[in-house]
């Protein structure tokens, strides 16, 4: 059972660059599905263009390529 809500796990990771993301997909498998999904890629890459963190568009790169 998470400490955290997983909604909060989700907005604390938006936050993260592109690199330490695909780091934290060892931590479990739970992780690695959460990060690989369609719906937290498209909501990274909304917070990246929000907060004109544009080094974060590598992610997306990386998992549509």
């Amino acid at each position: 059972m998470p400490i955290l809500p997983l909604d909060i796990i989700i907005n604390i990771l938006c936050f993260l660059p592109a690199k330490t993301l695909v780091r934290f997909k060892c931590v479990s498998k739970s992780w690695q599905s959460l990060i690989d999904s369609p719906q937290f890629i498209t909501l990274h890459l909304a917070h990246s263009l929000e907060t004109d963190n544009l080094g974060n568009l590598s992610f997306l790169y990386h998992f549509c390529v």
